[in-house]
């Protein structure tokens, strides 16, 4: 499921990320009248695996992550997971106080973590807050595996 809002965008860039899939041989269908995004195996598929994270790709997708960094989930040295950080805390100040903290000031702390630390630590941490939604009360944490 997908917000309404965000269905002229996912029309958009849905052939994009049906090409993407093709590769894999995974079948992906947009249905607009239920709000509804969703993958499929075909024979041609190669990769048992695949079709997990191509569904992680759908939920990035319907989670406003853009189609150019939520592709890069296809990768096989990137994970993702969506945290909800909602029920962390019991005040809504303290809940904005830390979502606001993770964010950093003007997303400072948002960009340190997109970039590629791969020399400095074995993982890569790759945080997207949902900034689009007011009260966003969850967190998607990519992780990339360095060399």
């Amino acid at each position: 499921m997908f917000p309404k809002y965000r269905e002229k965008y996912l029309r958009e860039v849905w052939p994009a990320v049906t090409e993407a899939l093709n590769k894999y041989g995974i079948k992906c269908v947009l249905d607009c009248i239920e709000g509804s995004m969703t993958v499929l195996t075909t024979r041609k598929m190669w990769d048992p695996y695949s079709i997990v994270k191509a569904r992680d790709l759908i939920k990035l997708l319907a989670r406003s992550v853009p189609v150019k960094q939520a592709l890069r989930i296809m990768n096989d040295d990137m994970y993702c997971d969506i945290v909800k950080i909602k029920n962390m805390v019991r005040s809504t100040e303290r809940f904005h106080k830390r979502r606001q903290r993770l964010l950093g000031t003007n997303g400072c702390t948002l960009k340190v973590t997109t970039l590629p630390l791969s020399f400095l630590f074995p993982l890569s941490f790759f945080l997207f807050p949902l900034s689009s939604f007011p009260c966003s009360s969850w967190l998607i944490l990519c992780v990339l595996a360095g060399d």
